[in-house]
């Protein structure tokens, strides 16, 4: 005697709760280009919803960073913007402070790297850069590679 038959399982939807403790909020309070340093938990206000949250301030000192501008300087890029480009690199230069770093990275035909890493604020030497061949960033560094 053989007796078939099928064990009826009955699955429940399962269920996954979360929650969350800990929201973070990263702040940088400035005064033109200079951040201000010094704030604590007690000069915020976080609201959700209309409805103030405790808020604890981790102050990070100011690190120093580092800033690497790749630019497309190929045969499309002539006169007025290459002139605006120069402009900008200049003046992302002179935002930096004295212990950051800055370095200008060109491609068109080749990649190369105009100056190295500079301090913030430096004299940056642009007149050098030219424009000149095509567009391909991955033929450059292809270029640069072999």
């Amino acid at each position: 005697l053989v007796v078939l038959g099928s064990a009826q399982t009955t699955t429940q939807p399962q269920t996954f709760r979360s929650g969350v403790e800990l929201v973070r909020v990263p702040v940088l309070v400035t005064e033109g280009s200079r951040s201000i340093a010094g704030l604590t938990a007690a000069d915020f206000t976080l609201l959700d919803q209309n409805v103030s949250q405790a808020v604890t301030a981790i102050p990070l000192e100011r690190q120093p960073v580092d800033v690497t501008l790749v630019l497309d300087v190929s045969g499309s890029v002539q006169g007025r913007a290459l002139d605006q480009l120069r402009a900008d690199v200049t003046t992302i230069a002179r935002s930096l402070q004295p212990d950051d770093r800055v370095r200008l990275i060109t491609f068109g035909e080749n990649v190369n790297d105009v100056f190295g890493f500079q301090p913030g604020g430096a004299q940056l030497s642009l007149d050098g850069i030219t424009s000149g061949g095509a567009t391909s960033l991955y033929a450059a560094l292809e270029r640069r590679t072999v």
